[in-house]
């Protein structure tokens, strides 16, 4: 997140850069307010990512995935204004994600759904919250 000193203000966005830290690019815009906890599919061919958008009747997220080179960004979510995603993860096969959103009672929810956007299927409908998920990775 950029400091209240920087431009744009307390944005985010997604960079990708080399392992030395060198070559840093932006990939995803300011506008987005998206990037906080991104995970990178186990093949290599996608990173998926929240926004936090903020506009008339409050702030709503979405689940967006972008190529690691910028390219390909699209929404694959697209949930009802006032609905928080808190966090995703790629299946081992990269075919599923996995995520937590606004769910029973106000609270967040286990999802999980195709990695276009497609079949979300709720797995928990808890009174508790429920966030975090991870798929976790086979070796």
């Amino acid at each position: 997140m950029n400091s209240p000193l920087s431009k744009p203000a307390l944005k985010r966005a997604l960079f990708v850069a080399s392992v030395d830290g060198s070559h840093s690019r932006r990939i995803t815009p300011w506008s987005l307010n998206g990037g906080d906890n991104p995970d990178w599919a186990p093949n290599g061919k996608l990173i998926v990512f929240r926004s936090h958008e903020e506009g008339e009747g409050g702030a709503q997220s979405q689940i967006y995935v972008v190529r690691p080179n910028g390219t390909g960004l699209r929404a694959i979510t697209r949930f009802q204004r006032s609905t928080h995603v808190l966090s995703y993860s790629f299946s081992p096969d990269a075919k599923w994600i996995t995520f937590a959103k606004t769910g029973t009672g106000g609270l967040p929810d286990l999802f999980v759904m195709r990695v276009d956007g497609r079949n979300i299927r709720s797995l928990t409908h808890s009174k508790l919250w429920e966030s975090a998920p991870d798929w976790g990775r086979t070796r």
